[in-house]
């Protein structure tokens, strides 16, 4: 019992020293930080609206943290090949990523490969919200919602309402929770990107449409397509095509109001006073108004100027919500 004693008396000094040491040097790496690049990964490919976000946010960064902010796109279903980079990358503050609602969709709906939102990644600020419109033809007899439900009603199984995604993506759970609320039988074509989309309701091709406002927003612009309503509050009021249009609530279908958010996260790990230093840094960013007006001007609304904390609280609920509305929308991946 004695040598017993004695090899406790002893260890408890050495793990105490360890864990002392893993504190200091934590607080040393935060201290100097960043003394290197940071890798800012985006899970699409270049020129979609996350990219563009990334690359005029990660401007703003290297100027302000005096380093240089690289962007690295990694696209793949799901984000699945940038998350699993980002999971796997030392908890630093050099390695971070633009994570939007598709990963809270995998959370609940891809069976993501041993990837755990919650569990993996350090939330770090919020950075953007979107949301979700219908749209149709520049000329199309469809002139509100209510004309596109009645079409829906009285032609069962026969209208197609296109959405720039796979199935089970955002544009696609906001179609099928109008088919649910409804009680609609109208058909889902996934077109798989907004391009396409767009291509099929200037053509005529569909009889409506589900995307987010930055992927039509061109179309709006320039007046080929109108939008019937839009999730959300419609923040964005000032954006041609989008002056006057109601919300999903504002036409009767408050579980069809489909919303979108966009996150920088940090590997689970991140020294806390790192992911301070880029909270702090991120929210000045987003506090210019040349970026805000930026981001309004492709159809991306700004969030509240959240902490890493409230910003963890604010992940935490959008990926509760996606596991919701993927069971309520009954859709399965495909």
């Amino acid at each position: 019992m004695k040598i017993q004693s004695r090899n406790f008396r002893v260890a408890l000094p050495r793990a105490a020293c360890l864990a002392l040491m893993a504190y200091a040097a934590a607080a040393s790496a935060a201290d100097g930080y960043p003394s290197r690049p940071i890798s800012l990964i985006v899970q699409a490919a270049p020129g979609g609206s996350s990219d563009i976000t990334a690359r005029v946010l990660a401007q703003k960064l290297s100027v302000a943290m005096n380093t240089q902010v690289v962007v690295i796109n990694e696209p793949s279903a799901g984000g699945i090949v940038a998350m699993q980079r980002v999971k796997r990358a030392e908890p630093d503050g050099y390695t971070l990523m633009i994570m939007g609602t598709k990963a809270a969709i995998g959370d609940a709906i891809f069976a993501a490969k041993n990837i755990d939102v919650l569990r993996d990644f350090e939330p770090v600020a919020q950075i953007s919200t979107g949301q979700l419109a219908v749209v149709v033809k520049r000329d199309s007899p469809l002139k509100t919602m209510e004309d596109l439900i009645r079409e829906i009603k009285t032609k069962p199984g026969r209208v197609i309402v296109a959405t720039g995604d796979v199935a089970g993506g955002i544009q696609y759970l906001g179609a099928a929770l109008m088919r649910e609320e409804t009680k609609g039988d109208f058909v889902i074509v996934p077109y798989g990107t907004a391009a396409k989309l767009t291509t099929a309701v200037r053509a005529g091709e569909v009889d409506a449409a589900f995307e987010l406002v930055p992927g039509i927003v061109g179309s709006l612009r320039d007046g080929e397509a109108r939008a019937l309503a839009v999730g959300g509050t419609n923040q964005l009021q000032d954006l041609p095509g989008m002056k006057g249009v109601p919300t999903m609530k504002d036409v009767g279908l408050p579980e069809s109001d489909v919303t979108t958010s966009t996150f920088v996260v940090a590997p689970a790990g991140t020294p806390a006073t790192i992911v301070k230093t880029l909270n702090t840094e991120i929210l000045r960013a987003l506090s210019q108004p040349d970026l805000q007006q930026a981001s309004r001007s492709r159809g991306s609304g700004i969030p509240e100027p959240y902490s890493a904390q409230e910003t963890k609280i604010q992940l935490t609920r959008e990926v509760a919500r996606w596991q919701g509305i993927v069971k309520q929308a009954n859709v399965k991946s495909q």
